[in-house]
């Protein structure tokens, strides 16, 4: 078997760092990429917990529809006003 030196690979694609030692590629792709928040909010109220439905037989078990669980359960008003007020 015998060894051959390969060639150096010239590294394309990346530019040079700059002087605060960020890289130039990096900084256009934040400035292009979209962001996403999660922001999580305060219940109105708890939900039942899991022993607390447990003990309940499935019959008498309250099934909520999206709309009743946010109007019970979801943020309020003046959290929503709060968030709305800071974006």
């Amino acid at each position: 078997m015998s060894l051959q030196k390969k060639p150096m690979r010239k590294r394309t694609g990346r530019a040079a760092a700059t002087r605060g030692g960020t890289n130039v590629i990096a900084n256009q792709l934040a400035t292009t990429v979209a962001r996403e928040l999660t922001v999580v909010l305060r219940r109105r109220a708890p939900l039942p917990s899991v022993e607390t439905l447990g003990a309940q037989l499935p019959g008498e078990r309250k099934h909520l529809s999206a709309s009743e669980l946010a109007a019970r359960h979801g943020p309020s008003d003046e959290t929503l006003e709060h968030l709305r007020a800071l974006l």
